[in-house]
């Protein structure tokens, strides 16, 4: 046997190819025995001349070369027309056909059938099969060199997980085809919408059968046909006509095609399982609780909803150290599941499910978030007043009405049986709130929290009309943050809990302060029916998901307070982290200022600690030379490049008992920074790209240009924006430069009218992706679009740029969570800068992001936000580990109060001094001082990445 591309031929098939093959290459049509085997495989047949008559391919090809060779049997074969017809009558039983091969006249040649009628008989030139083979090639061409596209993947859903019915197969309705000499243009079937995929259209797959799916282009319609076993009952049309989509070679699995297919249930489908909240391993009751889900495989959304508003399904789990229980989404059934401890399967197939985890000696593991092994997610119980009498003694009451508060026995059995005796109950019918606090224990905005309450109404399913957390400022100002059911344990018993995050005190009152107590309860309008509390806890600063339910400690865990403004001094690592980087960038006799508080991933963290800038002299070896050496608590350094070495570090140390005994004397020190000096003076031309949002403005670019004009260099500053050139555009962010985000800028789709435009209508759009194509990296595309340096080059006609800075970032930071953003920083700069280096090999690359002002409202985004994002770049930078791409510490060099000197609201005015209280007015952009600062740092880094330095 011969296996020609995925088919298979015997020896005289197989030659037979080859002699087929030589026909086409003789005819003009250069292509392979392998390429026509696979086309032909496809075609399964053709048609004859005579379109009443089918011969197999075999036959066909047959005919052809035995003809070619006078080969056909009771044929006789004579050189030249005169031999022909001196040739006697053919005899009885002799075939009446002979063929002239070499007559001198060429027309001469061919096939010819004796006519015995009278009154002449004679040889009468008939019809030859090789008229046919011109024909036939040109056929055969335009069906080889066909290009059809659909529009879409096809589907395959043997499970019926689209809704559909199982079995089924989705084939986009469009599909583009072209052929020589025929105008490309799409054809749209004339099948039906599926309802389950609008623009697909749904054909049955049939069961038992092989089957072959094609598009019919006599009536533009989808079609599948299936055969037990042997050839299909091929339809009767040319092969022009049909558009072979997809083959089922083996009844009820395996498939083969030219595009793009997609299975949803092939057996190495890897499912994703989804918990809308972290799955709890409950120690205190030994089970597993798992909270509503979605649940995805390639293209299908399975969710499953906890049933009666419950938070969690329990499941129990085994202590057993030899038998595993598996825990599993069911897909088909919409049902959570668990195996018998011991019993198979461990696994599951994703076509019918996910596993959501395992339990065994008495612990669980799982793929997906969870709470309770190595007691992650733990929290433990801050309030120390939440079960029985205690709560009476609670710290902090609903308005301090502790006389409206009282206790009584709890009556619901559920209740009883967990160990909750008593209960917390209003005395006051007008003033039903009972609500129990303290102060929180830890109020910094963005970090999580976690309470519970234990509830008994007195009237079956009722729990009130309101149950909250309430944060309380000191002059009583409040905010709400509901509660979610967590479980009913009776008609009359029930637990309610939440985890969110702590708010941000300044976007409510923020004239009132920062929030300070903590209140958790009930509330039901007066003269209704009573509801009481029987237990509460809370949790914060610990980023718990879950306090465990038997958790209800007696005396508070300690006696600190964590604020917004002040961090605990008894840390267990009290020296604060340094933000800065690797690289400090100056120019010969011109200062740079680098700002203590900027360098510190808390602001608050510098409180108490001492910083010191130390670099050798360059002159250390004489004996005239001493290190530099600068020490502050507060305030910015000034470096002078004449002064400073080669090679420096930032230290940070406490000097203050207050750190605790065991940090004594601990010490932070940056990694080594190499001190990048240029001399003052410089030549030669460089093309500098800024690529950010609107800090990246018009003034920034044109200071970065003259500071390095006064070196003597000729600048072009590159971009499509503004006369000096720039690609800055306002709002935008990382994700909107890789079109990941896709509401902020549009797409161009005329260059010519894109250049022409105005600078702010230029900066609404997004010059630098471009349609993905089969080849991109499926990891670069977002809706479609994948960003391409080279693209924007191309189009614009600007020269590729020396030097590129992109600062991206601060829009990122203020749209999305902190980790999100840092997130984005990361992947957005895999993408960017590997486009850029990849079309300018030789491109100096640089990232950065600017700081914020000292304000209450900028402190909570630095902290929550900033130092992940800074983090990100940092790290970017090291992975690389590519000598042109470097971050650029502009944070650390802008002021956060004259950098920030910008649109002030004026609070008030002394009347004796005439001096003004002001608050800033903008918290993202730099002033002109500001940018200057900005631009100081970026023209130090071309400087020097220019002359090598």
């Amino acid at each position: 046997m011969t296996t020609l591309g995925t088919f298979v031929f015997d020896l005289d098939e197989a030659e037979l190819l080859d002699r087929i093959v030589g026909i086409f290459n003789g005819n003009g049509v250069a292509i392979t025995a392998e390429k026509l085997a696979e086309q032909l495989g496809w075609l399964m047949f053709i048609t004859a001349s005579d379109t009443s008559t089918r011969k197999s391919l075999t036959d066909w090809a047959q005919d052809i070369i035995h003809l070619q060779e006078g080969e056909v049997s009771g044929v006789g074969g004579v050189a030249t027309y005169a031999l022909l017809a001196a040739s006697p009558a053919p005899g009885p039983g002799e075939s009446n056909l002979r063929r002239v091969t070499n007559d001198p006249d060429p027309l001469k040649d061919g096939t010819y059938r004796y006519d015995a009628a009278a009154p002449a008989p004679h040889w009468v030139k008939s019809a030859d099969p090789f008229d046919t083979i011109p024909a036939t090639v040109d056929l055969l061409r335009n069906v080889v060199r066909r290009v059809a596209i659909p529009a879409g993947d096809i589907i395959i859903d043997r499970l019926g997980l689209l809704g559909g019915g199982t079995s089924q197969l989705y084939i986009p309705r469009g599909t583009f085809i072209d052929m020589p000499g025929v105008v490309g243009s799409t054809v749209t079937a004339t099948n039906a919408n599926s309802t389950e995929l609008p623009g697909w259209s749904k054909l049955t797959i049939p069961t038992g059968l092989r089957s072959f799916a094609y598009l019919d282009l006599t009536d533009n319609t989808l079609k599948i046909i299936g055969a037990t076993a042997g050839d299909f009952a091929l339809p009767t049309i040319q092969i022009d006509k049909s558009v072979p989509i997809i083959c089922f070679p083996f009844a009820d699995s395996g498939w083969w095609s030219p595009y793009k297919v997609r299975e949803l249930n092939p057996a190495h489908v890897v499912s994703a399982f989804a918990p809308l909240g972290p799955i709890v391993h409950n120690r205190a009751e030994n089970e597993v609780l798992i909270p509503s889900a979605n649940a995805r495989n390639e293209i299908v959304l399975n969710s499953h909803t906890v049933a009666d508003g419950q938070r969690y399904e329990a499941f129990g789990l085994t202590s057993s150290n030899a038998s595993i229980k598996t825990y599993w989404y069911d897909y088909k059934a919409n049902l959570y599941r668990e195996n018998t401890a011991g019993v198979a399967p461990y696994t599951v197939d994703p076509r019918v499910g996910v596993v959501i985890g395992w339990s065994w000696g008495g612990e669980f593991f799982s793929p997906w978030p969870h709470v309770g092994r190595m007691g992650q997610g733990l929290g433990k119980n801050d309030f120390a007043y939440g079960k029985g009498d205690r709560m009476l003694l609670s710290p902090s009451v609903w308005e301090g009405e502790i006389a409206n508060l009282g206790m009584v026995d709890v009556a619901d059995a559920a209740l009883i049986a967990l160990g909750f005796t008593r209960a917390l109950r209003t005395t006051n019918a007008a003033a039903t709130w009972p609500y129990i606090g303290d102060r929180i224990p830890d109020n910094r905005a963005g970090k999580s929290f976690f309470a519970r309450v234990w509830l008994e109404a007195t009237v079956d399913n009722d729990f009130g009309a309101a149950r909250t957390v309430r944060f309380i400022k000191a002059d009583g100002f409040g905010l709400s943050v509901q509660f979610i059911l967590e479980k009913t344990l009776s008609a009359r018993a029930a637990i309610y809990s939440v985890v969110a995050p702590m708010p941000d005190w300044t976007l409510n009152s923020p004239a009132s302060g920062e929030y300070i107590y903590v209140h958790v309860g009930v509330s039901t309008p007066g003269g209704t029916n009573e509801v009481r509390i029987a237990g509460a806890q809370f949790a914060f600063g610990q980023n718990a998901q879950w306090i465990e339910r038997n958790d209800f400690p007696t005396t508070a865990a300690n006696g600190i307070r964590i604020t917004n403004l002040e961090s605990a001094a008894a840390e267990t690592d009290p020296v604060p982290a340094i933000l800065y980087g690797e690289d400090l960038w100056l120019i010969t006799g011109r200062q740079q200022l680098l700002h203590l508080d900027n360098v510190f991933e808390q602001r608050t963290e510098r409180k108490g600690v001492l910083t010191t800038l130390f670099a050798p002299n360059p002159l250390v070896a004489t004996t005239t030379a001493k290190p530099y050496e600068l020490t502050l608590e507060s305030g910015s350094f000034v470096v002078d490049p004449a002064e400073i070495g080669d090679v420096a570090s930032l230290w940070t140390h406490r000097y203050s008992d207050t750190a605790g005994a065991a940090a004594l004397g601990r010490s932070y020190r940056s990694a080594p920074i190499t001190v990048h000096k240029a001399s003052s003076s410089g030549a030669g031309t460089v093309r500098v790209m800024g690529i950010g949002d609107s800090i990246m403005s018009q003034t920034l670019s044109t200071y970065v240009r003259d500071i390095l004009a006064a070196r003597g260099m000729t600048v072009a500053m590159s971009g499509t924006v503004g006369p000096t050139g720039n690609e800055g555009r306002p709002g935008s962010t990382f994700t909107d430069h890789i079109h990941a985000r896709t509401d902020w800028l549009t797409t161009v789709t005329n260059w010519a009218a894109y250049l022409a435009a105005s600078d702010a209508e230029k900066q609404t759009f997004d010059v630098m992706t471009r349609e993905a194509t089969g080849g991109d990296p499926a990891g670069s595309i977002y809706n479609g679009r994948i960003y391409d340096f080279a693209y924007y080059l191309t189009n614009t006609g600007i020269t590729p740029p020396t030097h590129v800075w992109i600062c991206l970032g601060t829009n990122d930071i203020a749209a999305y969570a902190a980790a999100t953003a840092a997130d984005w920083v990361n992947k957005a700069l895999v993408i960017m800068v590997g486009s850029i280096l990849a079309t300018v090999p030789t491109a100096k690359i640089a990232i950065g992001l600017p700081t914020l002002p000292r304000t209450a409202t900028a402190d909570a985004r630095w902290n929550a936000s900033y130092g992940l994002a800074i983090r990100a770049m940092l790290k970017f930078k090291r992975t690389l580990a590519n000598a042109q791409v470097k971050v650029i510490p502009i944070w650390a060099h802008i002021n956060q109060v004259t950098g920030f000197a910008n649109s002030e609201v004026v609070v008030s005015t002394d009347v004796d001094t005439g001096m003004v209280t002001l608050d800033n007015g903008d918290l993202l952009h730099p002033s002109p001082a500001g940018v200057h600062q900005y631009a100081e740092v970026v023209a130090a880094w071309v400087a020097n990445t220019f002359d090598g330095t």
